[in-house]
């Protein structure tokens, strides 16, 4: 999916966020991304799962990447195939969204603290976009997403299907495209 339409992007964003990036250690200390559902229902709970992350691409590719040892690959793949359909059948709660809305603007506004930065933003969006929203409408905007909009993104990410890579010296537990399309009952 192609993400066009500029009003699917920060619900997009929020949407990353909400799932999240954690690794089963952390070099600066716990706390970070302790409230993210890949941390509460993936790392936290499958031992053999050592990093899971939530990740778009500046083509506006979508995806989860993780990483575990070879067999945990099942469990891995199906542990991220089930977040992602929850996303897409039940509405997030409040309180996971507005957490979300909240890291998202305050990882806005940190990056824009570096003029670098700042110049950066301006330039991807001119090319992008042919226009510039400020930092306090992109606020606005995210203040904006819905429940219902995490849910439609979601649904949208996977109207192609699903698509799967993977690397590693064995990958032969890793589920294939078949099992995968199953389980998002597509």
């Amino acid at each position: 999916t192609t993400w066009e339409n500029i009003e699917d992007r920060v619900p997009l964003c929020v949407m990353q966020v909400l799932l999240g990036a954690v690794q089963s250690f952390s070099a600066g200390g716990p706390g970070k991304g302790m409230y993210s559902r890949l941390y509460r229902e993936v790392l936290n709970r499958h031992g053999g799962v050592e990093a899971a992350e939530a990740h778009i691409e500046a083509s506006g590719l979508f995806g989860i990447m993780g990483a575990c040892s070879p067999e945990y690959a099942t469990e891995l793949v199906y542990s991220f195939a089930s977040q992602f359909a929850k996303l897409c059948d039940q509405d997030v709660t409040e309180e996971e969204l507005s957490r979300a809305r909240n890291m998202l603007k305050c990882n806005v506004l940190t990056c824009l603290e570096s003029h670098h930065m700042v110049f950066e933003d301006i330039g991807q969006q001119l090319l992008c976009d042919s226009t510039y929203i400020s930092p306090a409408e992109v606020c606005e905007r995210i203040d904006r997403v819905t429940a219902a909009d995490i849910r439609r993104v979601a649904t949208l990410a996977l109207s192609n299907g699903p698509s799967i890579a993977c690397i590693g010296e064995d990958i032969s537990r890793v589920p294939d495209h078949q099992m995968i399309k199953s389980w998002f009952r597509i």
